[in-house]
C-alpha cells in the first residue's frame, strides 16, 4: 500500500517542498540545465480513461519535482533520473484517476475549511520562485502548471473525501492503538548546535572540530543563537514537527554523539552535534491524530488501488 500512496502524493507533496528553499544562485542556477531535460518531440505516451498523456507532460512534471530538491539536472545520474521519471508517471496516472473520480461528485459538498486548504496550497505553488521561474523561461508551460495545481487542490479534496466517507470511530482509534501500542512512541532529541551566516564559516568550525576543538567552546565563540550560545549551543529536547523540517530531518537521521556536515537552514548554516535520544510512550488521546491520518492513508491506497484497476490504461509510447 505505501508504493501507491508513495506514488499517489510524490507531484501533490512537492509543492509543500518547492517553497522551502532559499532565494540564492544555486538554486537558480539549475534551471538552465535541468529545461534540457528532453529534447525529443512531444508526442502521447498513455491514455487513461481517454485523457492523454504526452512526454512533454511528463519531462514538465519532472522539473516541478527537480525543483523541490534545489538541485539541478547534472545531480541526477540515469538511474536516478529514470527511478524518478517512472514514480511521476506513477503519480499522473493516480492522481488522474482521482480527479476523474472526484469531479463526477462536483465541489457542491466541499466544506470551507477544505477549499481554504486547497486554496492555501495553490498559492503556496503559484508563489514559488523555483516553479515560477521554470514557467517564466518556458521549462514548464503554463498548461502543466495548472495541471499540477489541479493534482494538488483534488489530492486534499481526495483525503478529505476519503476521511468523510470512512467515519473512524472512537473503537477503531482504540483497536488500532491496542494493536500497535508498542510503537506508539514519540521520540525526543537532545542536540547543539553552531549556527553561522556563511558556508566558509560553517566549513572553518567543522575543520576546527576535525582537528580535535571543543563543540561547546566553538559555540560560545562563534554562533549566532544568542539564546544558546551561552550553553555551548545546547537546546531543549524537541521531538518531529517542533523544528524546521531540514533541520531536524538531520538530526533524527543522526546517532548519538554524532556531528553533521553544515545544514543550511533560513537561519544559516548548522553545525549539529546529537546528546541524546529519548522515547516517550503515548496515550490515546494524544496520538488520535496520527492514528485517524494511517488510517485515512491506507484507506485512500486501497481506493487508489481500485480506481486504477477499473481504469482503461492504455500504454502508448515510453
Amino acid at each position: 500500500m505505501a508504493v501507491l500512496l508513495i506514488a499517489f502524493m510524490a507531484i501533490a507533496a512537492i509543492c509543500g517542498g518547492c517553497g522551502n528553499n532559499n532565494n540564492d544562485n544555486d538554486s537558480d542556477s539549475g534551471n538552465d540545465s535541468i529545461a534540457t531535460i528532453n529534447d525529443s518531440p512531444d508526442t502521447e505516451i498513455i491514455n487513461i480513461n481517454g485523457q492523454p498523456v504526452t512526454s512533454g507532460m511528463l519531462d514538465e512534471l519532472m522539473l516541478i519535482a527537480i525543483c523541490s530538491t534545489g538541485k539541478s539536472l547534472d545531480n541526477y545520474n540515469e538511474a536516478e533520473l529514470e527511478e524518478l521519471r517512472n514514480t511521476t508517471l506513477e503519480s499522473i496516472i493516480s492522481n488522474t484517476v482521482v480527479m476523474q473520480y472526484l469531479d463526477e461528485f462536483g465541489t457542491g459538498s466541499l466544506t470551507s475549511e477544505i477549499l481554504t486548504s486547497m486554496d492555501n496550497a495553490e498559492m503556496r505553488i503559484r508563489a514559488d520562485y523555483l516553479i515560477s521561474a521554470l514557467v517564466r523561461d518556458g521549462s514548464v508551460s503554463e498548461s502543466t502548471l495548472e495541471l499540477h495545481i489541479e493534482f494538488t487542490r483534488h489530492s486534499i479534496w481526495f483525503y478529505s473525501f476519503t476521511r468523510d466517507e470512512l467515519a473512524i470511530s472512537e473503537e477503531a482509534l482504540r483497536e488500532y492503538y491496542d494493536r500497535n501500542r508498542e510503537t506508539m512512541k514519540l521520540t525526543f532529541a537532545a542536540v547543539s548546535h553552531i549556527v553561522v551566516a556563511t558556508t566558509q564559516e560553517a566549513e572553518e568550525i567543522y575543520q576546527k572540530l576535525d582537528a580535535g576543538e571543543d563543540f561547546a567552546e566553538l559555540a560560545k565563540a562563534f554562533s549566532l543563537d544568542t539564546g544558546t550560545k551561552p550553553d555551548g549551543g545546547a537546546m531543549p529536547y524537541f521531538a518531529r514537527g517542533e523544528t524546521i523540517p531540514e533541520f531536524e530531518d538531520v538530526v533524527f537521521s543522526m546517532k548519538i554523539g554524532e556531528i553533521s556536515d553544515p545544514v543550511r537552514t533560513i537561519y544559516g548554516y548548522h553545525i549539529i552535534k546529537l546528546d541524546d535520544l529519548m522515547d516517550q510512550e503515548l496515550e490515546l488521546d494524544e496520538i488520535k491524530g496520527h492514528i485517524q491520518d494511517v488510517l485515512v492513508k491506507e484507506a485512500c491506497n486501497e481506493k487508489i488501488r481500485q480506481l486504477r484497476q477499473e481504469a482503461s490504461i492504455e500504454y502508448l509510447e515510453i
